[in-house]
């Protein structure tokens, strides 16, 4: 069916064709809260759009939102794991939240690294890098058994690395 015959309905799908104008027009700031509210209006209707979740997804990973970004598609990822768009924007998100751990420059005991950490960990999309820097945040904050821990694992499931 192309259009409801529910006024609701069609308001939110115009809402949610607006929203993804405004993605395609690399205006995101104004995607993120289109799709915002497109998706709180949804979810009121008793709907939850994986499109609503992967346009709103891409806004907040472009608004340099990733950990938002990152939980937001594995939402989108849930309702509907045969999206490629949705796969795509997951695995782009899940690399920079990776890259991030693996900076450099990164402080040892940066305080968003066992958030990050733990959204990677839960999604199956922790590397090695990912627990090594987990481990570098555990002895830099006092843990160096749970560091030690961490390590021996790693190289226990990885040991080339």
């Amino acid at each position: 069916m192309r259009t409801f015959p529910d006024v609701r309905f069609r308001k939110l799908n115009s809402e949610a064709q607006h929203a993804g104008r405004l993605l395609d027009d690399r205006r995101y700031a104004e995607a993120k809260e289109a799709f915002t509210t497109a998706r709180a209006r949804a979810r009121k209707l008793g709907v939850d759009s994986a499109y609503l979740a992967w346009g709103l997804a891409v806004a907040l990973d472009m608004t340099e939102e990733t950990e938002m970004a990152f939980k937001v598609i594995a939402e989108s990822i849930a309702m509907d794991p045969l999206n490629p768009a949705a796969q795509h924007s997951f695995e782009t998100i899940a690399w920079k939240l990776r890259a991030a751990l693996d900076d450099p420059d990164r402080e040892a005991g940066d305080p968003s690294t066992p958030r990050i950490y733990g959204l990677l960990l839960e999604a199956g999309e922790a590397d090695v890098a990912a627990h090594v820097a987990m481990a570098r945040h555990l002895d830099a904050t006092g843990d160096t058994a749970g560091a030690l821990r961490l390590l021996d694992s790693v190289t226990r499931l990885a040991p080339v690395s």
